[in-house]
């Protein structure tokens, strides 16, 4: 028969104690991520949705200028009642259109235009007659192939001024005789 005091219980091997990293390190860790979250946040607001005109769109314009909104113009429940946002010449701008009254735009309010902001308008005449520019004449934003047929304006930058100017000396916008340029006529100011 044994009893328990004569067996003796083998030595107890060490605990393995758990290593903890230095909060040092967890800090470095920390700041890393802040820095990278901080340069995706940075890379975001400055590069994200750059603005790029539709070549189709202009193309299918009567007339393309760059104006400031006056008013955007309601969108009506029912056929009718609607009234057109006004759009009056940019300093130092060319503007189509004699004597440099504003224009009329009937579909301006489904655009993102706001009061008092500068964008570059594809616009085309409400009437199917061609005719002359006219101040007096009512205009549409024209519309684009997007899935929604979306009417598009874009801000008058200096992006989208290079980036039109660049199309402008494409072949089919030399071809396209019929748009009315800006750079063809004189200045708000001339």
């Amino acid at each position: 028969m044994i009893f328990a005091d004569d067996m003796t219980a083998p030595p107890a091997e060490p605990v393995a104690q758990i290593h903890r990293p230095a909060p040092v390190y967890f800090w470095y860790g920390v700041a890393i991520l802040g820095l990278w979250i901080g340069f995706i946040a940075w890379l975001t607001f400055n590069w994200s949705n750059p603005v790029t005109l539709n070549p189709r769109q202009l193309l299918e314009s009567d007339v393309i200028l760059f104006g400031r909104v006056v008013s955007i113009g309601t969108i009506g429940s029912t056929p009718g009642t609607s009234s057109p946002g006004i759009v009056e010449p940019v300093p130092d701008q060319k503007w189509p259109f004699p004597d440099f009254e504003p224009i009329q735009i009937g579909n301006l309010a489904e655009t993102k235009a706001r009061p008092g902001e500068s964008y570059l308008f594809p616009l085309k005449r409400a009437s199917s007659k061609r005719k002359p520019a006219a101040a007096g004449s009512l205009y549409l934003v024209t519309p684009t192939e997007l899935p929604d047929g979306q009417a598009l304006i874009y801000p008058a930058t200096l992006e989208t001024r290079e980036q039109y100017e660049k199309l402008l000396n494409e072949k089919p916008f030399r071809q396209h005789g019929s748009i009315v340029l800006p750079p063809s006529g004189p200045t708000a100011h001339d």
